[in-house]
């Protein structure tokens, strides 16, 4: 009897103490992963714009600064963020402003711009790279299958690094946004009124070639194989914003057609789908995106599943008002998405001793707004360009870590490891790939581009050992004299 008594009390107590440590396990388990998380952030996330910035260390891509126990920190990042200047390099400046001549044009950009104030018969739109240049005419669009000229009383506006012409044609705007190596034009429709078709005349000393992928290289004759510009493949975007997604409705079915008239004279047009135009599914305004951009051998770029041979460079972002960089699998109509990001990291680096490296991208979208997640980078182990990948030719890559971030937030990466290796020549950079590691849609994210102010970069702290101290030892001659020598070691 007492023995079933004692049996029975002591199941209970069993029980009770056998359910504790998994719920204490649990809540430390969350406790420890938020700390771990914030610690990471906190430690990683270095204010550099508290420090010297050591001017005469600049680079094309770089920064430095002087730490506070001799030490140093770099700034690198993936396209250029200083300009040369005579003898000094100088901040990228893609803000317009006009001149006596009515053109509105960018303070100092690598891709240099000419705006008319009004568009006019005898003013264009011109770009100029490297003593090359190509010149845009507005000459007509196609409303209904009649020709409609563009208004020649059309208000301007412009503010920062964007000029827009409202009203050029019934219910469309043309937006042009300044960046340092491209300029971002958008036709904006606010109204479906039967134009498809915008036609414009180019001249330009260089060679422009329609590609497979539907963009258009801008070719010299003596160096076919590198594009001085590029028209990448235009892409449109309704208002039917999916707040998940952080996007409206996307159609390739947007493309051009290129024709040569005479010598350094061709006919552009840009043909848009009237069918999803007209859709009972849209949602106006709809923004449809041509672009000009030049090429760096470094840079930024992403590949999708869903379009397996074509090259994005990046992607225009109506909703968040800026290029970005797709990450992770949303639904069939995204498909899986990989950023590529690539630094020049060695420069003065080299010899140096790296105490840390931080790699930081900003994601300016995520699935859930007040959430965070995993986000993963790697280390890629192939050659690529931002100008040719794609999802089929993407090379394989090494996991590098994650950490976990939400909306409106910077990512860190520990990424010493990596960028020591880098330096030292044991391993080729080929820079880094961001994914989500095969998660679902929850994982969805947006990683701002190189052309952001919120661009991605690596923070290096590193310094330099000091060098032995010298001995010295003097030595008289043998011979009554005062005289002798000194060795120095």
């Amino acid at each position: 009897m007492h023995f079933r008594k004692y049996l029975s009390l002591f199941l209970v107590i069993s029980l009770i103490i056998s359910s504790i440590p998994e719920y204490v396990a649990l809540a430390y388990s969350e406790q420890k992963k938020e700390a771990l998380v914030k610690q990471t952030e906190d430690s990683s996330n270095v204010l550099t714009e508290n420090l010297e910035e050591i001017k005469s260390k600049r680079t094309k891509y770089t920064k430095t600064f002087k730490g506070t126990e001799g030490d140093y920190y770099k700034e690198i990042y993936a396209e250029p963020v200083h300009s040369k200047q005579g003898k000094t390099y100088e901040e990228i400046d893609d803000t317009l402003s006009l001149d006596a001549e009515s053109t509105f044009s960018t303070e100092n950009t690598d891709l240099q711009v000419d705006f008319p104030e009004k568009i006019k018969n005898d003013q264009n739109i011109t770009y100029k790279k490297d003593n090359h240049e190509v010149v845009f005419e507005l000459t007509n669009a196609i409303q209904n299958g009649e020709n409609i000229k563009p208004n020649l009383l059309s208000k301007t506006t412009f503010e920062e690094n964007k000029v827009q012409y409202n009203e050029i044609y019934p219910h469309i705007d043309l937006r042009h946004i300044t960046f340092n190596q491209e300029v971002k034009e958008d036709w904006i429709v606010k109204k479906y009124t039967g134009v498809h078709q915008f036609n414009y005349n180019l001249k330009t000393d260089l060679i422009p070639t329609l590609q497979k992928d539907g963009s258009i290289q801008f070719l010299t004759d003596e160096e076919k194989s590198k594009p001085v510009f590029t028209l990448p493949k235009p892409m449109m975007m309704d208002s039917n914003i999916n707040e998940a997604k952080g996007e409206g409705v996307y159609s390739d079915q947007a493309h051009y057609i290129l024709k040569k008239n005479e010598k350094n004279s061709y006919s552009l047009t840009l043909d848009v789908d009237e069918e999803w135009l007209k859709s009972e599914k849209r949602v106006y305004p709809i923004y449809i995106d041509p672009s000009v951009t030049t090429i760096e051998a470094l840079g930024d770029t992403y590949v999708s599943s869903k379009y397996p041979t074509a090259n994005f460079n990046k992607q225009w972002d109506p909703v968040q008002g800026e290029y970005i960089l797709q990450t992770g699998y949303y639904d069939s109509t995204s498909g899986t998405n990989y950023p590529f990001i690539k630094f020049s990291v060695v420069g003065d680096l080299k010899g140096a001793t790296i105490d840390s490296a931080d790699l930081q991208a900003y994601v300016t979208h995520a699935y859930y707004a007040g959430t965070k997640n995993g986000l993963w980078v790697d280390e890629v182990k192939g050659s690529w360009g931002a100008n040719e990948l794609t999802w089929n030719n993407k090379p394989s890559s090494t996991k590098i870590g994650s950490t976990s971030v939400g909306r409106d937030e910077w990512a860190h990466f520990d990424v010493t490891n990596t960028v020591q290796a880098w330096v030292s020549g044991e391993r080729p950079n080929y820079g880094f790939k961001f994914h989500t590691n095969g998660n679902g849609k929850t994982y969805w994210k947006k990683i701002t581009a190189a052309e952001s102010t919120k661009k991605a970069k690596i923070v290096v702290k590193y310094h330099y050992e000091p060098g032995p101290k010298p001995t010295l030892s003097a030595t008289a001659y043998n011979d009554g004299s005062n005289n002798g020598y000194v060795n120095v070691k």
